[in-house]
């Protein structure tokens, strides 16, 4: 059903709905994004759980957490998200989080590889339905200067989700297997879908934005990819997140081995003592920097993201190379989440206010596929690539020791069981430092972004 409708009354400069309506739809949209978080990251928590039935390469690993989740989000974001400038934005959500969760519970049932590859497909498929249309929705819920904190609560869904993650991690796991955790997991986002689907309404198209704004006759996929392509600011904040999104998947994808190999850990106490505290910061990060964007507006927006980035990788090399035990390590890991997401909140509030109504969504979705493709889909790739790389170098030293032997574990000594994972541990601390590296690439795309958006705003508003 087309909601053209619902539009009659629209740039009234002014929030849609009352207070504690918006702040139902907004809780709604966050709870959904974390239930989207928890099921796209669970995996990265259970994988040496997972690796004792499946046996994998990291790569084989990065491959499930990257491409092959990011495959169909990526390329039917932008499909899905011309759905939502026409239909209901509201049914689109839901509808999306019933079937990723399903298929997240339907990962439990995995014997092969290859069977968790085509479920991590499916919950690709189904979270591609969320962000777009959810973007557009508190666009018109929100008036343009409560926007950014708006969207800022909105992606904390992302840190909140691994908290959620590392919560069902720590305390089912010493309960019940990894089967058993990811059909918990899933199914316990079905009624997240349904409430979506029944209790939050369609706002008009464009309510909240200031009156006089021109609001043109939605362009085709084409024309907004031409529209953007004269938008320099678009690509610098694109840029910028990608690159950010690059290392900030590979770091989910690989912290909790990391943490279990250099601890000596198990995945319930690495998930309460390390992960659910970092998920946390990271989501004060987030709701930090989108409070502080709203009143540092324009260029001086930029530099949150930028010196949150560079600060981050300093702490992260430290973390993983020169800071022994327990506690000083997640200390310095408490201080690199917290800027770590300070990208966020600015680079949809950013990316969404450069871009004329008809094509917000569209533009998020746009966005998402540069950010997802390269950042997720390549990321932990790139990540498990490296660690395998550096794993074999150091194993090249040991006798009678290859990637393969250690892989299956088949016939090895328990001494030669600790050799394998000792040479992993170094593998991922060499691995992930020159990862995180990468974070820099993603602040000078931001400040470049200073320099442009000024006659970029100009041309919007022509």
């Amino acid at each position: 059903m087309s909601d053209s409708a619902s539009e009659a009354n629209v740039n009234t400069g002014q929030s849609y709905g009352s207070f504690g309506y918006r702040s139902f739809v907004l809780g709604s949209l966050l709870i959904a994004y974390i239930f989207n978080f928890i099921d796209r990251v669970v995996i990265s928590y259970l994988q040496v759980n997972i690796e004792q039935d499946i046996p994998m390469t990291n790569l084989q690993f990065g491959l499930l957490t990257g491409i092959a989740f990011a495959t169909f989000y990526t390329f039917l974001g932008i499909p899905i998200a011309r759905l939502a400038e026409r239909f209901n934005r509201t049914l689109i959500i839901g509808l999306s989080i019933i079937f990723w969760s399903i298929m997240t519970a339907l990962c439990g049932v995995a014997t092969s590889f290859v069977m968790l590859l085509i479920f991590r497909l499916g919950v690709g498929i189904g979270e591609a339905g969320l962000t777009p249309p959810a973007n557009s929705l508190i666009a018109d819920y929100y008036k343009t200067e409560k926007r950014a904190s708006a969207l800022s609560i909105y992606s904390t869904g992302i840190t909140i989700g691994s908290f959620g993650a590392a919560l069902f991690v720590g305390l089912l796991l010493g309960y019940v297997d990894w089967r058993q955790t990811f059909l918990v997991v899933g199914l316990a986002g079905i009624p997240i879908g349904l409430c979506i689907i029944f209790f939050v309404k369609e706002p008009p198209r464009g309510y909240s934005d200031a009156p006089g704004t021109v609001r043109p006759e939605q362009p085709g996929i084409g024309e907004t990819l031409k529209i953007l392509s004269r938008n320099t600011t678009f690509w610098y904040v694109a840029l910028g997140g990608m690159f950010a999104s690059f290392v900030g998947y590979a770091l989910v994808t690989f912290v909790m081995k990391f943490l279990r190999f250099a601890f000596d850990m198990s995945a319930p106490d690495a998930a309460l003592f390390f992960l659910a505290p970092l998920a946390l910061i990271g989501a004060v990060g987030t709701w930090l920097c989108g409070a502080l964007a709203d009143k540092f507006k324009g260029k001086s927006a930029f530099w949150l993201p930028a010196i949150g980035l560079t600060l981050s990788f300093v702490l992260q090399v430290i973390a993983l190379n020169w800071v022994a035990g327990p506690w000083p390590i997640l200390i310095v890991l408490l201080f690199a989440n917290l800027f770590q997401y300070f990208y966020l909140g600015p680079m949809y509030a950013i990316s969404g206010g450069v871009v004329n109504a008809r094509m917000r969504a569209t533009a998020i979705a746009i966005l998402l596929f540069v950010v997802n493709l390269i950042g997720y889909g390549v990321g932990p790739v790139f990540a498990g690539a490296m660690i395998d790389i550096f794993y074999a170098s150091n194993l090249a030293a040991i006798p009678d020791l290859t990637l393969e032997a250690c892989k299956l574990g088949a016939g090895l000594a328990e001494a030669q069981l600790g050799q394998c994972q000792g040479a992993e541990l170094a593998g991922i601390r060499t691995g992930l430092s020159i990862v995180v590296s990468i974070f820099v690439l993603g602040a000078v795309f931001f400040l470049l972004g200073m320099r442009t958006i000024d006659k970029d705003m100009a041309k919007l508003k022509a």
